[in-house]
């Protein structure tokens, strides 16, 4: 797996398996398994919006958009917390990264 970026706290790869144009892994140098191990004031959250941001710039994504998607329980392919930065369209869902969410 190919390194993107790394900082104090987190690791950013290429995701392995990727279902969009452009898929990276953001992974916590903690090695927490899900959300409820994090802490609230852990340095990796106060890291993450500048890390986005430089991910965004870097790809030329701040007019196109991007995603962050934290899947866990039986979403979660693996026991280890990491965030997904996705944009494009996604060639497995046929959901666009810019698409609104369900919610």
């Amino acid at each position: 797996m190919k390194t993107i970026l790394e900082t104090e706290h987190a690791l950013v790869i290429q995701h392995p398996s990727p279902t969009y144009p452009l898929h990276l892994l953001i992974l916590p140098k903690a090695g927490w398994r899900n959300l409820s191990e994090v802490e609230g004031t852990s340095r990796f959250w106060s890291e993450m919006p500048c890390l986005v941001e430089r991910l965004a710039a870097e790809n030329n994504l701040e007019n196109q958009g991007y995603r962050l998607i934290i899947n866990s329980g039986e979403y979660q392919d693996v026991e280890l917390l990491h965030l997904h930065f996705v944009s494009g369209y996604n060639q497995v869902t046929q959901i666009s990264s810019d698409s609104p969410s369900p919610d």
